[in-house]
């Protein structure tokens, strides 16, 4: 973190978590927004030791997190790396919360059917991101891609005014992948065009 180039004036750096390991994690099972499991032990000892390298490195001036407990666990550690003359608590957007995988949540995922549903969908998703997850509540990964970039645009947006416009942004894998994905297919179309 410390090797990072100066931010610029109108700029904001968001540092982009994911939260630390959960009960559910430990029992391998899909968590998706649905379930909101705690942080384990060691889950608890990972969100102290993100603090820790924020403390050697960052100062932030604002913290942000999914409304799940798990992502908020992990994010109270942070307001120990706080400018000292901004606000500290973690503000909480339900945006940034876990992607809804309908009928998956819950099921285990080392079992050979619950592999075999992700692999489809992941094989969907390489043709069509507009693919929902299964069942009543399944989000697509498209859905996924434009409420991740609304919400970090946002943040980033109202973190301008800060005097230390270092933001931590404490969210899930699904999440932080789509907004690569963002990255990525940006990326190609902007190939594309050249």
């Amino acid at each position: 973190m410390n090797r990072l180039p100066h931010l610029h004036q109108n700029s904001v750096r968001l540092y982009l978590c994911r939260h630390g390991e959960t009960h559910a994690n430990a029992k391998r099972l899909i968590q998706g927004a649905g379930i909101n499991s705690k942080l384990t032990a060691i889950g608890v000892h990972q969100a102290d030791s993100l603090a820790s390298a924020f403390q050697e490195n960052v100062q932030l001036g604002r913290i942000v997190s999914s409304n799940l407990i798990r992502a908020t666990q992990t994010a109270r550690p942070l307001l120990s790396v706080m400018d000292n003359d901004e606000p500290t608590f973690v503000q909480q957007y339900t945006d940034l919360r876990e992607m809804q995988y309908g009928d998956l949540e819950g099921l285990e995922i080392t079992k050979n059917e619950t592999t075999v549903r992700m692999r489809t969908l992941w094989q969907d998703w390489k043709s069509d991101l507009n693919v929902p997850c299964p069942g009543k509540n399944g989000e697509s990964m498209m859905d996924l891609i434009d409420r991740a970039e609304n919400i970090l645009w946002q943040i980033a947006f109202d973190s301008k005014t800060l005097r230390s416009r270092n933001v931590a942004v404490v969210s899930h894998s699904m999440l932080l992948r789509a907004v690569l994905t963002k990255f990525l297919i940006d990326k190609e179309e902007g190939e594309m065009s050249s």
